[in-house]
């Protein structure tokens, strides 16, 4: 896994048993030849990781949050 760069930061507000949190996201453009399994972080309610191709992707990102639509765009 190589880091290219790191882009972008996003917060996110929620509840978690009655109690308001605020979840600092740190996100990075990366570049790897894995082709392994890959494995969910299950402490943070990941289920699945996977890759997807452009047309995946395009698909994935018509039923998502603005600040993760954000992270698409240009710098």
């Amino acid at each position: 896994l190589e880091i290219i760069s790191q882009d972008k930061t996003t917060y996110h507000i929620f509840y978690r048993k009655n109690t308001l949190c605020l979840k600092i996201g740190y996100w990075f453009q990366m570049r790897s030849n894995f082709s392994g399994k890959l494995i969910p972080q299950l402490e943070e309610d990941i289920t699945e990781v996977i890759f997807k191709n452009e047309k995946e992707k395009k698909e994935a990102l018509k039923n998502t949050y603005a600040n993760i639509l954000s992270l698409l765009e240009p710098v």
